[in-house]
């Protein structure tokens, strides 16, 4: 709950939003639990100092916490001839980052498929991983019942999982990012800025962007790391 104080295992935050909206001093750990997952992007609010890095990182046990840049559509309905929609209303994601963002299949082995190229009509839709989006709707080409042929598909809705918003001295450790369309972990490009102390520690950080475009880590400019 975002009304707790955030201080203990049992009273904690609820929402990345929340993280954002907080000032932080040097020193200060914020911690995500390990197995949840937030599908938000979270903007670094504040800097540390040489002697006491911010830290983000995680408590408990199991998988790492995932930061997703992602809505899970589900609820596919047929339109025939192997073409389905999902009944989950989502942003294009090739508005979300100038043509950069893409779909991904959860295979019911756990694997992760990329979506192919966005095709342009419903009607372009004949290999298995092809997509459209149409009236905030995803459309897929599947040759069997994709509520049961995948786990899930992730639609990209967000350029970042985490954005370093100018901050110094911070540490990000032990955290799972993915789906985003630009950059798992990203500093602005533009304007040009200088970051000192930024340590990227024992993250997971996988399908990013389209499959042949897109960053992990992504900063543009000079970092002192």
């Amino acid at each position: 709950n975002d009304s707790n104080n955030g201080t203990s295992t049992s009273t904690p935050w609820k929402t990345i939003a929340k993280v954002n909206a907080t000032a932080f001093l040097p020193g200060d750990n914020i911690l995500f639990k390990k197995g949840d997952t937030w599908r938000e992007t979270l903007t670094v609010p504040s800097s540390g100092n040489a002697g006491a890095y911010i830290v983000f990182s995680s408590y408990g046990t199991g998988d790492k916490p995932k930061i997703l840049g992602s809505t899970l559509v589900t609820a596919w309905t047929s339109d025939g001839s192997n073409i389905w929609h999902s009944t989950t209303t989502v942003t294009d994601p090739y508005a979300v980052s100038s043509n950069h963002a893409n779909i991904f299949f959860v295979e019911t082995g756990g694997s992760i498929s990329w979506g192919k190229v966005k095709v342009a009509a419903r009607v372009n839709l004949t290999t298995e991983y092809q997509w459209e989006w149409e009236s905030s709707h995803i459309y897929i080409y599947s040759p069997t019942d994709p509520n049961t042929r995948y786990s899930g598909v992730e639609v990209s809705q967000r350029q970042y999982g985490i954005g370093l918003n100018s901050t110094n001295y911070i540490t990000i450790n032990g955290l799972e990012i993915a789906y985003c369309g630009n950059g798992g972990i990203a500093e602005a490009i533009y304007p040009f800025v200088n970051l000192t102390g930024l340590k990227i520690i024992n993250n997971t950080i996988h399908h990013i962007g389209i499959k042949l475009s897109g960053l992990g880590i992504e900063i543009g400019a000079h970092s002192n790391m």
